[in-house]
């Protein structure tokens, strides 16, 4: 089918379905409560032809459909949800396995109105374009506490240029134990994320991944995270009214982060629309957050309901700002740091999980006890190098759910089931064979001892000296093999027994 038949049958046919609506609003609000639609919020919406790339042996071909230049709603689905099909009363012209084409009703609704318009369509308009937000929330494994000086071992010297030169396209802003002035990512004894000196967070490897995937455009990261702070008191959005029922600073009223990331990322919204020719569009929503409230049974009890509402209150807020594919993030959370009810907080968050929902288990792939070294020793917190992984996780989840096709590179490490040691004798360590997207390859290898605590004292078993190891106590321990190449990581932590 040819599109200048499609442009005609469609400026036709919608001519002959809603007449002169646009002028007649009793027609409109006729049609609107028969299909009780609600278009998103916009000055007025004028479609546009959009047929996206043909099939290829490697990746599907996408349908062809109507969408508003405005807003980039797309209507591909009927009001009542289901796929447009050859029975719809709305479809223009020719339907088969290759090509479809729909257009919504004319409606009116929103605080400008909302309406379509019947101007001749032209195949070759381009949308108005987007700048993509990513939000980041929660407590302290949100802030970051990842020692930027114990990312020396994990990563090449050239990953830490780049971190420290920053990701010109990728501009954070917000709230971490002090303000993130906008400018580029990076983290160095100076713009420290977390009020200490030389600490980050998963924003670097988020950054990392958006600049490469997107180099031409360009992304905001709101991150808005305090450590020890909870949903019950901290994070409660104005829909939940549930009792206290958590430790929380009293300087700080109640709901004060929910109420700080509306007021951020508005303002951010604004900037973009008054200095920009770009429509703010909230792509994600990423929490990493439970640990405080997995510390009380009252709050873990209505961690559910507290944190539906808040997703719930956040989108309400949002509404005419979220993208068409945003989704929530949730990450588990670490079952090494002490809380009483982890395994519980975790089983809420996977719970939740559908296509809008989107549970991210860390539990498998990501460590807390091994950095720093020595007295320092953080069982709280992620470690540096799976700070990077962190980000990069919740970047591939996010880019598989927005674009077709998205696969990201896999790097995985074959590494011994378990590992047997004698006491004060060294063990040499042959090894790993490292695979890139199924290729073995020469990759960056680094070990570590598990650190334990015994009283108040932290202990290993077992010291490091490259991929030399000698055990110092009998027991059973842990060691973690990192793997670093082409920008990417990968941890395997494998179990080691030590006898006489």
């Amino acid at each position: 089918m040819k599109k200048n038949v499609l442009l005609i049958s469609m400026v036709v046919c919608l001519a002959g379905l809603v007449g002169v609506a646009v002028q007649s609003t009793a027609n409109i609000d006729k049609l609107d409560a028969t299909l009780n639609l609600v278009l998103p919020e916009c000055a007025y919406h004028h479609g546009y032809h959009y047929q996206e790339k043909e099939a290829t042996i490697d990746q599907a071909g996408h349908k062809e459909f109507w969408t508003c230049c405005n807003c980039q709603h797309q209507y591909l689905t009927r009001p009542d949800g289901e796929f447009v099909d050859q029975d719809d009363a709305y479809m223009i012209g020719e339907i088969n396995e290759e090509h479809i084409a729909y257009i919504a009703p004319l409606t009116e609704g929103g605080k400008n109105g909302d309406y379509w318009t019947i101007d001749p369509f032209d195949d070759e308009f381009s949308p108005q374009p987007t700048t993509r937000i990513i939000v980041m929330a929660g407590q302290s494994n949100a802030a970051g506490v990842g020692h930027f000086d114990c990312l020396e071992n994990s990563v090449d010297t050239s990953k830490i240029s780049e971190i420290e030169s920053g990701y010109d396209n990728v501009l954070i802003t917000g709230f971490s134990h002090g303000f993130i002035d906008e400018g580029p990512v990076y983290a160095n004894a100076t713009t420290s994320t977390m009020g200490a000196a030389g600490t980050f967070g998963f924003e670097i490897g988020l950054a990392d991944r958006l600049s490469k995937v997107f180099p031409d455009e360009t992304t905001y990261i709101v991150k808005y995270a305090f450590g020890a702070t909870s949903l019950n008191y901290d994070w409660i959005s104005p829909s939940s009214n549930v009792p206290i029922s958590c430790t929380y600073d009293a300087n700080y009223e109640r709901g004060w982060l929910y109420n700080g990331l509306v007021t951020c990322l508005t303002n951010l919204i604004d900037k973009i629309n008054t200095t920009t020719n770009t429509l703010p569009s909230i792509e994600a929503f990423m929490w990493m957050q439970g640990e405080s409230d997995a510390c009380f049974n009252e709050s873990t009890a209505t961690y559910l309901s507290t944190f539906n509402n808040l997703v719930n209150d956040f989108k309400n807020t949002f509404r005419n700002n979220l993208s068409s594919k945003f989704a929530v993030y949730d990450a588990s959370i670490s079952p090494t740091g002490g809380w009483m009810n982890a395994e519980e907080i975790n089983e809420i968050k996977r719970s939740r999980a559908d296509e809008h929902n989107i549970y991210i288990d860390t539990t498998s792939s990501l460590t807390t006890t091994y950095e720093p070294i020595g007295e320092t020793a953080d069982f709280a917190h992620y470690d540096a190098a799976c700070y990077i992984d962190l980000g990069h996780i919740f970047a591939d989840t996010y880019l598989a759910n927005t674009i077709r096709g998205y696969s990201p590179n896999t790097l995985e490490i074959e590494a011994p089931a378990s590992i047997s040691m004698k006491r004060n004798q060294n063990y040499n360590m042959s090894a790993p064979t490292v695979l890139f997207n199924g290729a073995s390859v020469n990759a960056k290898i680094t070990y570590y001892a598990e650190q334990s605590k015994s009283g108040n004292n932290i202990i290993s078993y077992f010291t490091v000296n490259g991929s030399t190891f000698t055990p110092t106590r009998t027991g059973s321990t842990n060691l973690r093999i990192t793997a670093y190449y082409n920008d990417e990581v990968k941890t395997v932590v494998v179990p080691v027994t030590i006898t006489y």
